[in-house]
């Protein structure tokens, strides 16, 4: 069970994975019940991200480890130019026989 406050008398309540759309944004405190402590709130954090049955607040690398760890999420990164064209050369190729049929 949690409740998360987007300022005094602007709250969502519910359980389990939280809230989507504006609810999920602006974000000032959550009241969630935790088992070893009773109710806590969670505050001060720029991101909030539902984990082991109860919402936790991180940085950004938290965030991004959150992301990559739930596979919402792949990182890109920067190649050199004759290493991406390979890349491209082989997906590309690989779509053709795909299309095809010839997979």
């Amino acid at each position: 069970m949690w409740r998360i406050y987007h300022g005094p008398e602007d709250w969502a309540e519910g359980a389990g994975h939280g809230p989507t759309g504006d609810q999920a944004r602006g974000v000032q405190a959550i009241l969630q019940h935790h088992p070893a402590v009773g109710w806590h709130i969670a505050s001060g954090s720029d991101y909030y991200v539902w984990r082991d049955g109860r919402w936790l607040g991180v940085d950004l690398f938290g965030l991004y480890d959150y992301l990559l760890d739930t596979g919402l999420v792949l990182f890109g990164r920067t190649l050199l130019r004759d290493d991406y064209h390979a890349v491209i050369d082989a997906a590309t190729a690989e779509r053709a026989r795909r299309r095809d049929g010839s997979t």
